[in-house]
C-alpha cells in the first residue's frame, strides 16, 4: 500500500509540475541533492536510497541537463572538494561506461558525456563510479565506488522509465 501512495504521489507531483519538498524540478524531472554530512555514502548505498525514494540515481541525457546540475551544484557547494553521485559506472564492463548495473537495474549506454579533461583516469585503480567532482568545475570523474560521497536522485514515472 505504501509503495503504490509513494507511485501516485510521484505521478501526481509530475503531472502537476511540482516536486516534493526539497526536490528541484527541471524538464519534467524532479531532483534530489543530498548534500548533508549524513548523506555521504557510497555509491551501493546512494544508489538503494534513491530506490527507496521511488527514484533513480541521476542520468544526464543532455547538456542541458549537465549544465542544470553543474550551475544547481555551484550554488550548494561553491568552492569544495566534494563530490555527487550519478547512476553512470563501468562496474559490469571497464570501460564501457552504462547508466545502470545489469544486477540492479535496465542498463543503458552512454549517448554524451562531460568528462573532465584527462577523466576516466582509473587513479588509484578501479574507479567505477560516475561522479560530479567540484574540485572540477562539476565536470566528471571517475571515482572509487566504495567512497562515502553525496548524491542526486531524480524522480521516476509511473512506469520506472527517467523523465527527463
Amino acid at each position: 500500500m505504501l509503495r503504490l501512495i509513494l507511485i501516485w504521489s510521484s505521478v501526481f507531483y509530475l503531472a502537476c509540475g511540482i516536486c516534493p519538498n526539497d526536490w528541484v524540478r527541471y524538464e519534467g524531472s524532479c531532483y534530489y541533492f543530498a548534500d548533508l554530512p549524513k548523506d555521504r555514502v557510497t555509491w551501493q548505498v546512494a544508489l538503494q536510497r534513491c530506490l527507496s525514494n521511488e527514484s533513480s540515481l541521476v542520468v544526464v541525457e543532455t547538456k542541458a541537463e549537465n549544465d542544470f546540475i553543474k550551475s544547481h551544484l555551484a550554488q550548494l557547494h561553491p568552492q569544495t572538494e566534494d563530490q555527487f553521485w550519478t547512476l553512470g559506472n563501468d562496474l559490469d564492463t571497464e570501460n564501457t561506461w552504462m547508466w545502470g548495473q545489469s544486477t540492479n537495474s535496465v542498463v543503458a549506454p552512454f549517448t554524451t558525456t562531460f568528462w573532465y579533461p584527462g577523466e576516466p583516469n582509473q587513479n588509484g585503480g578501479e574507479e567505477d563510479c560516475l561522479s560530479f567532482y567540484t574540485r572540477y568545475n562539476f565536470a566528471w570523474n571517475d571515482e572509487h565506488c566504495d567512497r562515502p560521497e553525496y548524491y542526486i536522485c531524480e524522480i521516476m514515472d509511473s512506469i520506472g522509465e527517467i523523465i527527463g
